[in-house]
């Protein structure tokens, strides 16, 4: 949150996918509309994020944080999260990130072969920071954030130093001229 300080104003409309417990009260205080979903744990709503039954451009901030990595059709995610969102929405998307390329294979089925490869047994990859392109491909403009860049005592501070989650893509739906 620190590295998204000033990027978030209040009065969005907010769709917050697989909830993380912890940020439910301050993306509700930033909302005038707040939805949780998840497609297997409680949440407001049962919801795939590939095919969410929502109107088009009706959210303005999409939290997306640990989802794409369980999921096999990412493309399509992210093209529903890109459907969803209204004209400069916000898509704030964070995965895990194993180096520069993206690691994937779908012969990959087994769970010890997935935690091997993809360093979890529910992962279908191994993303890398050239997911900044493949959300460009689904229309967004991507700012890739690193909590890198944040001071050595910010880091520790805020526990953002392991090397698998330092990177925050901060994903916005252009707004048509």
């Amino acid at each position: 949150m620190l590295l998204l300080r000033g990027r978030i104003t209040s009065g969005q409309k907010v769709l917050h996918v697989a909830p993380e417990q912890v940020l439910i009260p301050w993306l509700v205080s930033l909302s005038c509309e707040y939805l949780n979903v998840d497609l297997h744990n409680p949440a407001m709503r049962q919801m795939d994020i590939t095919a969410t039954g929502l109107p088009d451009g009706g959210k303005t901030l999409v939290w997306c944080s640990h989802v794409l990595e369980h999921v096999p059709a990412d493309r399509k995610a992210l093209s529903e999260m890109f459907r969803i969102l209204a004209p400069d929405g916000l898509l704030v998307l964070q995965v895990p990130i194993g180096g520069d390329k993206t690691f994937e294979d779908s012969s990959v089925t087994s769970e010890p072969e997935r935690l091997e490869k993809f360093l979890q047994e529910d992962h279908v990859r191994l993303y890398g920071r050239d997911l900044k392109q493949r959300i460009e491909s689904a229309g967004f403009a991507c700012e890739m954030l690193t909590t890198a860049d944040l001071p050595e005592a910010e880091q520790t501070l805020y526990a953002v130093k392991s090397p698998l989650y330092r990177e925050v893509f901060f994903c916005r739906k252009r707004a048509q001229a």
